[in-house]
């Protein structure tokens, strides 16, 4: 059996030998110092990954370090059989924290895939442009109906108040990608009101804008308005460049403390989010935003991005060890 105090006193006395620091040696082993500490006392183990880098930092063998002292030249086959034991020991333990990480991180991944194709499966899709697809018209009861002429699963209306103009109601029409794959989308009639009762009816959103569907003067009914994109979006892209900026000016002020990989991993996960954000809005510029489908894009490209970040860094330090 591996004893933690015997191999951690073993480790102290040859890091006293070669006149290191627990810091020193800690940064030498990008560890950090409590983790030093730890194995010095007895209170913790090295994981097995690190064990050849402890080797070759102390001038020793891996060997050495789990039986906490040197060995001589030649070994009984006892010592082999313990010490085969031993190593045989913590590959399982470094094979369960795996197995472990890897299952949560599996549960994860499902998760979010989970949520993603619920959200997209009942994502409402707008009509793009109502000219010919959304009509409004008055029945010679006076009621004012808008004709769908293309299938949708469901709309909205909501009415706002203007200053200028008084109220205003604005009509949503949708379909869910549930629907369409389902074939339950279907046309109909909506009833807006009684035209003495509407000041004006829009349609929202609209491709680059709301389109103005009716209004008492006989006003053309598509002679809308632009509308700018909405901003929610700009919000995020500033809070993203901002913990950005953040990330990097601690990495240039704590360049040579053991924080700086931990400190490149969190910079790195705002940078890649804004990335993300600027990359999916660019495909949609000047479009009225539709959200489930903006959050889940940059999500997915976000993960993607942050995934390969930490691959080419694994790369860079393995590299770099050799």
């Amino acid at each position: 059996m591996i004893d933690q105090e015997k191999t951690g006193r073993f480790i102290a006395d040859l890091r006293k030998e070669k006149n290191l620091t627990q810091k020193q040696l800690a940064d030498m082993l990008k560890v950090s110092d409590k983790a030093v500490s730890r194995w010095e006392t007895g209170r913790g183990f090295p994981d097995i990954s690190s064990l050849e880098d402890i080797a070759a930092a102390l001038d020793i063998s891996t060997a050495e370090i789990l039986k906490g002292e040197r060995i001589p030249s030649a070994l009984s086959g006892e010592d082999v059989r313990l010490l085969a034991d031993d190593s045989l020991t913590l590959a399982k333990e470094l094979l369960h924290k795996r197995t472990t990480r890897n299952i949560l991180t599996g549960f994860l991944v499902s998760l979010i895939l989970f949520v993603l194709a619920v959200v997209h499966l009942n994502c409402p899709i707008y009509i793009e442009d109502p000219g010919d697809a959304l009509k409004a018209e008055v029945l010679s009861d006076g009621r004012v109906i808008a004709i769908i002429n293309q299938p949708v699963s469901g709309w909205n209306m909501d009415k706002v108040n203007f200053p200028d103009s008084g109220d205003q109601t604005f009509l949503s029409c949708y379909e869910t990608l549930f629907d369409r794959l389902t074939g339950r989308a279907k046309s109909q009639m909506i009833l807006l009101g009684n035209k003495d009762d509407l000041n004006e009816v829009w349609y929202y959103p609209g491709q680059n804008g709301d389109r103005l569907l009716y209004t008492p003067d006989g006003k053309n009914p598509y002679d809308g308005v632009w509308t700018l994109p909405r901003l929610v979006y700009n919000a995020w892209t500033v809070f993203g460049a901002g913990f950005t900026l953040t990330g990097l000016a601690a990495l240039f002020l704590m360049r040579r403390t053991r924080y700086r990989e931990t400190i490149l991993k969190l910079t790195a996960l705002p940078f890649c989010f804004t990335i993300s954000l600027l990359l999916v809005l660019a495909g949609r510029y000047g479009q009225v935003y539709n959200a489930p489908y903006y959050l889940s894009g940059i999500m997915i490209l976000t993960i993607l991005l942050y995934l390969l970040f930490l691959a080419l860094y694994g790369m860079h330090k393995q590299k770099k060890r050799a």
